[in-house]
């Protein structure tokens, strides 16, 4: 609210204007309560309690009509609350009492302004001007208002007023820089800017203001420079000294960085920005346990689906994997079903290998948005372990058609169908697409190689193979495909070898086990 006196000068100026009307005998002089009452208006005036405070000054205005200050403070708490019918009942009673004031005129110019009757505004506007030429909320309030009929002359009654009334030069430089950045007018916005702050250093938007200029320029050192005065002179809040931290991490001066991050999070625990770049400090040294403290502080964390997959993340690094899942099933229910995380609880569902859930998961979020490729693919392996295939077969087409260049699921597909069904040939071409997308990818190597080895062409499926890097792939079912190739070309010792590695990393697979009797019995027949 913009007070017209704090609460000491309505306490100070009310006698005075109380007892000048009371000359005659019959006027009534006001009691203790009557001034008890007046003080706790405007106590509660000061204090931002409009309601009770209007009702308060109507009640003293019926005991003492017309008096001057009560009035006024009835004016303006109506003028903030947007009270046109207590306007339009006090607004011309004050204008009529107290004619000469400058506060009057302002005040019937800011009622005028709310009819739509500017013209008539503008000129009590420059009434109340002529009386008090250096109150700035009145400058301001004419300008505002001359600046939609006519920004040049606006910029011209500033420059004025600046010149003839110095000790509000540094606000009207400030003001006149305002309608120029509202003209898109970079150059004269800075040099009033410029005068602004080297007039009223203590006003932090200026600062801000040219730092934004600068910003716009590419002048980050100057910007900078801006930001590092206002903590100089005790202007700078807790975002301020966030920019600051973050331009020296665009400086490479990430110590200097971190200390202003820290500076910042001092001045406000809570701020977002703050939080996640001390999270992603932490989480660069591995100290999962800060990371997830620091997000966790954020106020936006509640309200931001992305932090609680992130916090997710730090306990599943923490290795505590059943507090990262948790997360991720509260996030999903706090952000109604949100597709995000929904994305990560089925993937964390699925590595704790409880494919019912995933699937329920999966199935709400397709849904809501039935064409999310990434959730349908991530669908398709939950179906396929469900053993689900026919209609895993459905979804992976689905993907397709939505994005034929998706060479996962086509190789996905194309897997499928040379493993599990007589369509060997179909399987392959999907296979050898995938392979066209992406012909160094070691999966899709391994899949052409397993399309080879079932259309009987084992020694072609070795070669493919051989070209796989196995012990950074260390894949179980890469090491069975070599075993079987091996077994078809009757080298029994390799393929045993690669059996055992099978079973090795899965000690209960059955086909493994039966391949390596197989191979053994094979290899005592030699």
């Amino acid at each position: 609210m913009n007070k017209k006196f704090n609460f000491f000068i309505c306490f100070m100026l009310f006698p005075a204007c109380a007892f000048a009307a009371a000359e005659n005998e019959t006027s009534k002089l006001p009691d203790s309560g009557f001034y008890q009452k007046f003080v706790t208006a405007a106590w509660l005036d000061e204090h931002d309690n409009d309601k009770e405070a209007l009702k308060l000054y109507k009640e003293l205005d019926a005991a003492m009509p017309e008096q001057t200050a009560i009035i006024e403070s009835i004016c303006y708490i109506a003028i903030d609350e947007q009270d046109s019918a207590t306007m339009d009942k006090y607004i011309p009673l004050l204008l009529k009492i107290a004619p000469e004031r400058a506060s009057s005129l302002s005040i019937y110019g800011t009622w005028l302004w709310s009819k739509g009757r500017f013209s008539e505004a503008l000129s009590y506007y420059k009434k109340a001007i002529q009386k008090d030429p250096e109150n700035p909320e009145t400058v301001f309030k004419y300008v505002t208002l001359l600046t939609t009929i006519d920004s040049d002359k606006a910029i011209a009654f500033l420059k004025d007023v600046s010149k003839k009334y110095p000790k509000i030069s540094g606000l009207v430089s400030a003001q006149i820089a305002n309608l120029y950045l509202e003209n898109n007018d970079l150059k004269g916005a800075e040099e009033y800017l410029k005068q602004s702050v080297e007039e009223l250093p203590g006003l932090a938007e200026t600062h801000i203001a040219l730092a934004k200029i600068y910003e716009s320029e590419g002048k980050p050192d100057s910007a900078l420079a801006q930001y590092l005065e206002m903590e100089q002179s005790g202007l700078a809040d807790s975002e301020t000294l966030t920019k600051i931290g973050a331009y020296y991490i665009l400086k490479k001066q990430k110590s200097t960085a971190m200390d202003y991050f820290i500076k910042a999070k001092k001045a406000d625990n809570a701020n977002p920005a703050v939080a996640q770049f001390l999270a992603a400090d932490a989480e660069g040294k591995g100290d999962y346990s800060s990371a997830l403290k620091y997000l966790k502080d954020s106020r936006d964390f509640d309200k931001t689906p992305s932090y609680w997959i992130r916090a997710s993340y730090y306990l599943d690094q923490m290795n505590d994997e059943a507090g990262s899942v948790a997360m991720l099933r509260d996030a999903y229910k706090k952000f109604n079903k949100n597709a995000e995380v929904g994305f990560y609880y089925t993937f964390a569902l699925f590595d704790l290998k409880d494919y019912k859930t995933a699937r329920g998961v999966a199935e709400d979020i397709l849904k809501v948005s039935p064409d999310n490729k990434t959730v349908l693919f991530q669908y398709a392996f939950i179906l396929e372990k469900q053993k689900k295939y026919s209609k895993m077969q459905k979804v992976l087409l689905k993907v397709i058609a939505l994005d034929p260049n998706n060479a996962n699921a086509l190789n996905f597909l194309g897997y499928y169908l040379v493993d599990k069904t007589d369509k060997t040939e179909e399987g392959g071409n999907y296979i050898k697409r995938a392979i066209a997308l992406d012909p160094k990818d070691p999966a899709f190597t391994d899949s052409l190689a397993w399309y080879y080895y079932k259309s009987a062409q084992a020694a072609k499926a070795l070669d493919l193979l051989k070209g796989i890097d196995v012990k950074s792939a260390d894949d179980p079912e890469i090491y069975f495909h070599f075993a079987a190739a091996y077994e078809a070309q009757k080298d029994y010792e390799e393929s045993a070898k690669y059996y055992r590695l099978v079973l090795k990393a899965e000690p209960d697979n059955k086909a493994a086990k039966k391949g390596l009797a197989r191979v053994a019995k094979k290899q005592n027949l030699k």
